[in-house]
Formats: C-alpha cells, structure tokens, sequence
C-alpha cells in the first residue's frame, strides 16, 4: 500500500466558501462535543473491560479535521452531507471527490477509534467512493482493535445517532460483519454499551416511549402530554419493556376513552 500522504502530492485545493468554512467548524464542533458527553458516560460506568486512562485521551476527539491534509477536503466532505440532509443537490468536481476520499482514508488510518486503523491490508477502497456510510466491496479487519477503542468508536456511532437524529441499533445491524469484522468479544462489547447508554426512544399511538438497561434489567416511561407511564419492576429484555410499554399504553387509552 503507497504511503498516505502521497495521495494528496501535485493536487490543488479549491478554495471553500466562508459559509462552508462556518458550518465546518460549527458541525466538528458540535460533534467533538457529542462525543466527550458519550465517552464521559462509557467512563461513568467503570467497565473493567475497558482502560479509563485510554477514554479519556480519546477525549481529543477527530482534532486531525483541523489540520492538513484533512482540513480543506473535509470542507467538502461536510459540506456535501449539509446540503443532502437539506435535500439540495451538491456535486463537487471530480477532482474534490478524489481529495475527499484520500482525506477520509486518511482520517480513519490515523485516528484509533476507526477500526481501518488496525487493518493493516485497509486501502481507500476500503470507504465505499460512492457512499462513505455504505458496506465496500470489501470488508475490514477490526479483529484486532483492542476493546478500549472499540468503545470510544461506539461514542462516535452514538453521537453521530443523536446528532442525525438515527438509531445506533440500525447503525450496528447493518456495519457489524459486513462492513467491519469484529470479534465475538468485541461485538458483546458494542451492544454492552448501546444497551446500557442510549435511550431508545418509540413513537407508539402518540405516546413517546423510552427504554434503556439499567443494572436490575430493562426501564423507562411512556409519555403523553402531562402524562406518565412506568413500568413497576423491570424487565429482563428490551422486548419484553417495550412490549410491556405497549400494553400499558392499550390500558390506558381503554380506560379514558
């Protein structure tokens, strides 16, 4: 594999917008942030599993963007996602398209919370050129990334969940084993921690319901304008909440209709 940096020689950068340069560094920001909070709450639950001292190194969070030679093509990068997520076309040269995708290669082979960082084998190939968020042709070696990393890329999913406002479940469903090979270790590790974190959140009849793994089993509430609903107890599955949740919600609606 050629060294990184030559995929970046006799390229030149276009020159960004102030808007791009602005939402590029309110969105990094604000994402770095999301980060911090979710690796604060892996530290909070002292898994001896896991390294602290690690977690809170990691706390530095995606400070490589800043610099060259991710910093101009992560203008684009960013940039392209914002106006999809407005539903407004945006198709950059191809010659940015190029400087964006050896600047995410780059970015993922530096920073240890990306599991192509402990693939030795992982080329650019190895980021879907279409579709940085879908499966590549060829799937990634993460066997090898030690369990305190896994964890601080599990903040990253989960913080890219609130931010987008998606579910990590689905993130983890559709990535573990097929676009990344994880251990059995390491898998256990990634729900661990999705179970015991985030809140998950149904829409159910107009009811907001939320579950989440506490220590005795799985909790939460329904609700509805001012009211409430709780479960006396707990759970042993997330199912078995929601499902539990669901009744009640029938319940109610039955006795005040």
């Amino acid at each position: 594999m050629i060294a990184i940096h030559y995929l970046f020689e006799n390229k030149k950068f276009y020159k960004p917008t102030n808007e791009m340069v602005k939402h590029f560094t309110r969105r990094t920001c604000e994402h770095i942030s999301l980060v911090q909070k979710y690796l604060q709450k892996i530290m909070d639950l002292n898994d001896p599993r896991l390294d602290n001292i690690i977690l809170k190194q990691e706390m530095t969070h995606d400070q490589s963007k800043f610099q060259e030679p991710e910093m101009g093509p992560y203008l684009w990068v960013n940039w392209s996602y914002h106006q999809k997520d407005l539903n407004k076309k945006f198709d950059p040269p191809q010659e940015i398209k190029s400087q964006m995708q050896a600047a995410t290669f780059h970015h993922v082979k530096t920073n240890l919370h990306h599991a192509e960082a402990w693939d030795k084998n992982a080329t650019e190939e190895s980021i879907n050129p279409k579709d940085r968020y879908k499966v590549p042709d060829k799937m990634v070696d993460a066997t090898n990334m030690p369990l305190t990393y896994v964890a601080s890329m599990v903040a990253d999913w989960l913080a890219m969940s609130e931010e987008k406002k998606t579910c990590p479940y689905e993130w983890a469903e559709k990535n573990i084993n097929r676009r990344w090979k994880f251990s059995d270790e390491q898998v256990k590790l990634i729900y661990d921690l999705l179970d015991k974190i985030w809140v998950q959140k149904i829409d159910y009849k107009g009811w907001i319901v939320s579950i989440q793994k506490y220590d005795h089993g799985w909790s939460g509430n329904a609700k509805k304008d001012k009211e409430t609903l709780s479960i006396r107890g707990w759970c042993s599955t997330k199912e078995e909440a929601i499902k539990e949740f669901k009744n009640m919600v029938d319940n109610w609606i039955k006795n005040n209709s």
